[in-house]
Parts: C-alpha cells; structure tokens; sequence
C-alpha cells in the first residue's frame, strides 16, 4: 500500500486536485521533491561515509597528460612543482621548465604524497634525468646502478679477493657510501665502468678502493740470546774478547696483523711459546785506560832514517845529535810512540814546533820540526795516536821528523826502543 499524506487545503478550502489521488482522501508527494530529497539523502550518506574511511579532497597532479601524484592542495601541488624545476635544473645543469606539462584535477583519495615526494616523482618523469643508487669514495661519485644489491655485491667482490687464508676481517680504508640520487642520464658511469675503475691500479701501484685487513699468523721465530759482559783489566778500554759465544732459541710466535694491501701497518704478538731457551753469550771488555802505556815504543812515522843518536859532522865543526830524524813528506801524520800526558806543546827554539809526552814509567818523548801541532799540554794520548804533521820548523835542514827518548832525565838512543 503506497504511503499518502492527508490533504491540505487551498484557499478556498478546497483540496487541489493535484494533491489527490483518484480513490484516495490522502495527497501524496510530487515526484520532482521526492527525487530531490533522495539526492541529499544520498550526499549525506556519501558524505558519512567518506568521513568513515578518512577520505579527503584533494588535487591529483598530472605531467604531460599522465599522474604522477595526489596531494591535499594545489598550494602543495606548486610547491612540489616550483622544487622540481629547481632540482632538475641543477641536475641537467642548465635551465628547465615542467610547468606547462602540469594539469591538475580536484577529486577524493584516502592518501596522498608530501611536497618532497610529489617532487620526487616528478622527476622520475623526466626522461633526460634518471634515479640511480651511486656510489662515492670520500665524497666523490664513482658510478652508479639501479638496483643498489649490485654495487654491494661489487664491493664484497673487491673484499674477498685482497682477502687471504689467514684473515680475520677486512675492510675499506676509505670512506664508501651508496646514496640513492636523481642524475642526468649518461652523466654517471655505469656498474662495468665503476668495475674496472676500482679494480685497476693506478700509476703509483694503489687502488682507488684500499683493503685493509686483521690477519692472524702462526710461525717459528728465533729467539736471541743475552749477552753477559764481564770486566777485563789486562785489556784497554774499548777492547773487547769473546770468551763464549751464545746461541739463539726457537719459539712459535702467533701475530695479529693489520695490513694495507699487503703492507704490514701495525702488529701485535699474541703468544709465544718457547721450543728452546736460548744460550748467552760471554764477552770481555777491557777497563784499562786506552792512554796508559803499554812499556815499549812504536816508530811514531815509518820513513828514512837520515841522522842516528850520537856525534855527527854538520859541515862547520861537530855535534852530539841526542835524537834520530826520520825523513817524511810534508804533512805527514805523527803519532805517539806509547800512551802518556803531553807536558809540552808549542815552540820551542831550534826544536821548531815540538811535542812532550810523559809516559807511566817516566819517560819523556819528544817530536821535533812539526809543521803543526795536534794536540795540548794535559791532554791524555793512547799509544798510535795521531799528535802533529811533520814539517821543518826551527833548526831543521829540510823536511822530518826529530824523536827523543829521554830516560831518568838523560836523553839516550831510542832507536833500540822502538819496535
């Protein structure tokens, strides 16, 4: 039975026929107010609805006819859009517009994108511009892939062959970084190419990519002995005699390393474990002052002997001559006959530049004629050491050497003396 309502009456107290229905006291709505109170129902229900799921309106973005995004706003929208114009700019390095390629279109969508990914997606638009997984070493862009698994999977390449048997770790010495990035197409070489640049040496012998690896070896190593030194006073100081000598011991020696492509960088011995004690070795050093004398006299020069100890004719009468002379060059080195004290140095009348040594035993040295005199009065002198260069200084015919030996204050022979 169809639903009426009850009649209402027009001015002049008579119903308008059309509120009546034939065979009916009642009126019943007409059909154009009934469908438009259907409608609000409907945009009320829609209107329950979309607030149910969390739909909003929104402004869907389109670049050259396709949708790239959906976003609350078309504020959001121009931003997105006047931020990929700058970006793509910057990538392709010169200036480019996106702007007459945008369309907008209002709808309703239960999510949509922020600014930074509605740029973003604008860009994977682009067809000069293309998103890659790059890789840098200490800042600097090396080459890039699509799939980020595959430069991973280069650089665990690289790793495991500088790895070697005793390795415990390994790693890059440089910084290393994969960062996802939008780049101009072509701009960025690519997995082959990033390839051959990491694992070709460069001219000075290095990598671009340096290993640095902890490696832990196992080996014999020789262990050295001590040396025990024991005083010797019938030996001169800086004299020195092995009465035994030592011999080394073995060990297994277990050492953590940390090397740079196969240089060793620092080390650390970890255990050691003694096969064999090593056996010292024995070894005398003399106490004896290398000035005190030995008691017997070398030649302080080697050359001619040109005047011997004794009476000698010199051409205007005779002399007793107390010393020998021994002809030299100019220059050459004297050196004293035995250990002792130099009394005297300096010139002395017809001596010329002369030397005074007094030995242990009291005996008294003298080197005559010097061209230049080596050491000083006080000086302590070991036997052999070089004192003055010969020369013709004072009474002196031609260049040599005068030599006395003087003896419990009498200058005797020292020819016999000199060995």
């Amino acid at each position: 039975m169809e639903n009426t309502l009850p009649p209402v009456p027009d001015g002049n107290g008579q119903t308008p026929a059309f509120w009546q229905r034939p065979g009916s006291g009642r009126s019943a709505l007409p059909k154009r107010i009934r469908n438009k109170l259907i409608c609000i129902a409907v945009l009320f229900g829609l209107s329950a609805l979309i607030m149910a799921v969390g739909l909003k309106t929104t402004t869907s973005v389109l670049f050259n006819g396709t949708l790239v995004g959906v976003v609350e706003s078309k504020e959001i929208a121009d931003d997105a859009v006047a931020k990929a114009e700058i970006r793509a700019s910057e990538i392709l390095g010169k200036k480019y517009s996106i702007s007459d390629g945008i369309t907008y279109r209002k709808g309703i969508s239960a999510s949509n994108l922020s600014s930074e990914d509605l740029t973003s997606a604008i860009l994977d638009k682009i067809d000069s511009i293309q998103r890659l997984h790059v890789l840098t070493v200490n800042g600097k862009i090396i080459g890039g892939a699509e799939n980020r698994k595959d430069i991973e999977n280069l650089l665990v390449s690289i790793l495991e062959k500088r790895l070697s048997a005793t390795s415990m770790s390994a790693k890059f010495c440089e910084n290393t970084q994969i960062v996802q990035m939008f780049v101009a197409k072509g701009s960025v070489p690519d997995l082959a190419e990033t390839k051959k640049a990491l694992t070709t040496k460069r001219e000075d012998g290095t990598y671009l990519l340096n290993v640095e690896t902890v490696e832990e070896v196992e080996y014999v190593s020789s262990v050295a002995f001590p040396t025990q030194y024991v005083q010797d006073n019938t030996m001169l100081e800086g004299e020195s005699a092995t009465l035994t000598p030592g011999t080394n011991g073995e060990a297994i020696v277990t050492e953590k390393m940390t090397l740079r492509d196969g240089a060793k960088v620092n080390s650390e011995i970890k255990n050691t474990k003694i096969l064999s004690n090593p056996s010292p070795a024995i070894i005398a050093v003399g106490t004896v002052p290398r000035t005190r004398s030995k008691g017997y006299y070398i030649w302080p020069v080697r050359g001619l002997l040109t005047s011997g100890f004794g009476y000698r004719n010199i051409g205007i009468g005779g002399a007793f001559h107390y010393g020998i002379d021994i002809g030299v060059s100019r220059g050459t080195s004297i050196s004293a006959a035995d250990g002792g004290t130099v009394i005297y140095s300096g010139f002395y009348s017809d001596y010329g530049y002369m030397i005074e040594i007094r030995h242990d035993n009291g005996d008294v040295t003298r080197y005559a004629h010097n061209s230049k005199n080596l050491v000083s009065a006080g000086e302590k002198v070991a036997q052999g050491d070089v004192i003055a260069t010969a020369g013709d200084t004072g009474l002196a015919d031609g260049v040599h050497l005068h030599f006395e030996l003087v003896r419990g204050g009498v200058r005797v022979d020292p020819y016999g003396y000199l060995k």
